[in-house]
């Protein structure tokens, strides 16, 4: 049976210039098919219901081996902070967001992203793999254009230098497929941040929404 895809129309942690950004990435993109609709009498009201909380208030892990529950904590080791914020559908896209902040008041991190398809791993509840789809040109573009066009937003985007006052924040790009299990396990290479060891996250079925532009 069809497992749906949760659907909210407001991110309530979510900062507007970050809900604008993916809203133009997903519009801006080549349309792909999404998942089919679920049938009318599987709603998945009878799912327990997993606690997400704002960014700031989740507990600090290190995600590895055991994986960090993405809605309820971080992953941090030593002055670098992982966090996942949000995930699921931008248009017909799948999008997982992921920022990068750094604690050190004097050491900037040579944040270099997730970008080829080694780099990140989503698996489903039911153990299928969906790799990293490699940022495209058009993507890039729009990303570039997006941060010279506005005042700063308080973030960057992509590959950067991440300081204690301006984080950044990545867009991983997956098969919308992944979008329809219970549960996703993501698995990120540590060397894009300075670790030695992988990140892993868990991100519950509570967390794969879809991201409407203009929510506060």
């Amino acid at each position: 049976m069809f497992r749906p895809l949760r659907t909210v129309t407001k991110v309530p942690n979510m900062s507007r210039p970050v809900l604008l950004l993916i809203a133009l990435l997903g519009a801006g993109c080549e349309e792909r098919p999404g998942p089919p609709p679920p049938p009318p009498q599987d709603s998945g009201a009878n799912r327990p219901s997993v606690a997400i909380v704002s960014p700031e208030e989740r507990t600090e892990g290190r995600g590895y081996p055991d994986r960090v529950s993405a809605g309820l904590g971080r992953v941090v080791r030593g002055d670098v902070e992982v966090c996942v914020d949000h995930a699921g559908h931008a248009g017909s896209q799948c999008i997982i967001q992921i920022s990068v902040r750094n604690r050190s008041k004097d050491k900037p991190l040579a944040f270099t992203n997730w970008t080829k398809p080694g780099h990140a791993t989503l698996k489903d509840d039911e153990g299928r793999a969906y790799p990293l789809i490699p940022i495209s040109a058009e993507r890039e573009r729009l990303l570039r254009e997006w941060e010279l066009g506005r005042p700063d937003p308080g973030f960057g985007t992509g590959t950067g230098s991440v300081t204690r006052e301006r984080p950044r924040v990545a867009s991983l790009w997956f098969d919308p497929a992944a979008l329809s299990g219970l549960y996703l396990d993501l698995d990120l290479e540590g060397a894009p941040v300075g670790f030695a060891d992988p990140i892993r996250f868990r991100i519950s079925g509570e967390m794969m929404v879809t991201i409407v532009p203009g929510s506060p």
